[in-house]
Formats: structure tokens, C-alpha cells, sequence
């Protein structure tokens, strides 16, 4: 059944989405080149106005991006890594967060979009930040002072869905508080320890960022191991996280 979450939602969208979520949540390939393949794939049939792939050094897969023209010269970032280690199936991390990208790309293009959006799938987050790190080290300086926010998406939807401080912004931190509070979506704040993720390389340029995980520190046993795989995931609240980001990112998108 779908659940309506508040007036934010449009709920046959929200509907007609969770299919298609649960599809490219259990494809999780095998490989990180096929999981770069399929990102790509996913956000060309979701209508990516503009994707590209961005090399990395030592032969690493891509970057995967897709642009999102808007009316005001204002980038928001969304972002999730798609790389696996060799062990467990990383359906969790990240494929959680990956296949997500191109599901909320289909919920934002139903909507007029003051700001810009950049859609960014990073490789080798597991060999230290690689991607992210790159791309943020290729960013030329204009393009770093139009960013509004950085949003990475980092295993969700294995429990309810919570934000990753003390790294989040305060601001964003405040919105997605207003946002749970209207939709009626759980979320609280967790501290993780002996973990980072691809906002690090942005959140050192004092760009604002949030993280929304379903972490606490208990799971982070199970991440890396035989055991991240479909069976840890709670689809109910993988779509409560869909549901809950699209809202946040229209809403982020409309303030100044």
C-alpha cells in the first residue's frame, strides 16, 4: 500500500515511484563498473538533461553526473557514492543511495526549479573519497560560490531515517526538522563514529552540507561484510526516505 505522508507529496507520483524504487534497489550489481553502467542508464531513463561522466586518475570508474538547469545562479548538490568493497552485495552502501538519485531527478523534473541541481554519483568512496575528492578539487572557483547545499545519501532506508551531525549545516539541519515535522516522517539526529563520507571534501570548503543516513553505530558491523545485502533493508522506510529527500530538495530549491 502507499503511504501519503502530508500535502507536500504528490501522492500517484509518490506511488507510481515505489515500484521503480524497489526495481533499482534489488538490480545492486556485482561490479563497480556495472554499478556505474546502470547509474548511468537509470538517469538516462529518467530524463538527466544533461549527463556526463567524469574520469578519474588510475583507471577508476567515472563519476556519474547529471545537470539540472534552474532560473537563479544557485547549485544544490545531491549526492551518493555508487562503489561497493569486495565483500556482501553493498545494497546498503550505497546502492541505497545511488539508485535513489534518479528517482528524486524524476520527482524534481515534475516541478518548477529555482535553483540549479547537480546529480552526482561517486566512484571509490571506499578507497578513501576518491571521486568526491576529485571533483571537488576540479571545481573552478565560481562554481564553488553558487553552491547552496551539498545532500549526500549514504545508506538509507535500512531503519528510519535520520542526519549526520555534527557535520550538517545548522540551516539544513533546521529544514529537514520543519520538513519531518509537516510530513510526518520520523527523523532524528545520530553521531557516528570511525566513518566519513563524501561530503567531507565540500564541508572543508565550508560549503553547507547535510548527510541523511538510517545508520547507528551498532550497523556499522554489518557494512563491508556478507551481511549488506536486501535482506537488511526495510522497504517501507526506503520509501519514507524518498519520499522525505524529494520534499527537502523542493524545498531547498525555493528558498533564496
Amino acid at each position: 500500500m502507499c503511504r501519503a505522508a502530508g500535502a507536500l507529496f504528490l501522492v500517484a507520483a509518490a506511488c507510481a515511484a515505489q515500484d521503480t524504487l524497489q526495481q533499482r534497489l534489488r538490480l545492486s550489481p556485482a561490479s563497480n563498473e556495472l554499478r556505474q553502467q546502470s547509474l548511468f542508464r537509470f538517469f538516462q531513463e529518467a530524463g538527466c538533461p544533461d549527463l556526463k561522466l567524469q574520469p578519474l586518475l588510475k583507471g577508476a570508474p567515472p563519476n556519474v553526473v547529471c545537470g539540472v538547469p534552474g532560473t537563479r545562479r544557485t547549485t544544490i548538490l545531491v549526492t551518493a557514492h555508487f562503489d561497493k568493497t569486495k565483500r556482501g552485495q553493498g545494497v546498503l552502501d550505497n546502492w541505497s543511495g545511488a539508485s535513489l538519485l534518479p528517482s528524486l531527478l524524476e520527482a524534481l523534473l515534475r516541478e518548477p526549479r529555482p535553483a540549479r541541481f547537480l546529480f552526482i554519483g561517486f566512484s571509490n568512496e571506499e578507497r578513501g573519497l576518491v571521486g568526491s575528492r576529485h571533483y571537488a578539487r576540479q571545481m573552478p572557483p565560481h562554481e564553488w560560490r553558487e553552491i547552496r547545499a551539498v545532500v549526500n545519501i549514504d545508506c538509507v532506508g535500512a531503519g528510519p531515517l535520520k542526519y549526520w551531525t555534527p557535520r550538517a549545516d545548522t540551516g539544513l539541519a533546521q529544514l529537514a526538522l520543519r520538513i519531518a515535522a509537516e510530513t510526518r516522517i520520523p527523523l532524528e539526529a545520530v553521531r557516528l563514529k570511525r566513518v566519513d563520507s563524501d561530503s567531507h571534501p565540500f564541508a572543508r570548503k565550508k560549503i553547507p552540507v547535510i548527510d541523511f543516513v538510517s545508520l547507528t553505530q551498532p550497523m556499522i558491523k554489518l557494512l563491508h561484510t556478507p551481511r549488506d545485502n536486501f535482506d537488511i533493508m526495510r522497504m517501507e522506510e526506503y520509501q519514507d526516505s524518498f519520499r522525505f529527500i524529494s520534499a527537502f530538495l523542493t524545498r531547498l530549491a525555493q528558498e533564496d
